[in-house]
C-alpha cells in the first residue's frame, strides 16, 4: 500500500513540475487574467444578454482552470468529485 502511495506522490510531483513548463504556465496565467477581466467587466454589462454572455464565459473559463488544476495534481475521477463538491 505504501509503495502505491509513493508512486502516486511521484506522479503528482511530476505533474507539478510539468505545469511549470512555459506553455502550461502561460496557459494558466492567460486563463487567470481572462477570469479577472471578466469579473471586472461583469458589473459593467449594460444588457441582460451581455450579462448572460459574460456569465457563460466565466463558467467556461472556470472549468478550463479546473481541468488544468486537476491535471497538475493528477487527480482521478473520485478525487475530482471530492474537490469539486460533488459537481
Amino acid at each position: 500500500m505504501f509503495r502505491g502511495m509513493f508512486r502516486g506522490h511521484n506522479r503528482r510531483l511530476w505533474m507539478a513540475v510539468h505545469l511549470t513548463l512555459p506553455a502550461r504556465r502561460d496557459k494558466m496565467v492567460e486563463m487567470v487574467e481572462t477570469m479577472l477581466k471578466l469579473h471586472k467587466d461583469l458589473p459593467k454589462a449594460k444588457t441582460p444578454h451581455e450579462q448572460e454572455s459574460l456569465k457563460r464565459t466565466v463558467e467556461a473559463t472556470d472549468k478550463q482552470i479546473d481541468v488544468l488544476v486537476h491535471e497538475l495534481y493528477a487527480l482521478n475521477e473520485e478525487e475530482v468529485r471530492i474537490v469539486g463538491g460533488g459537481q
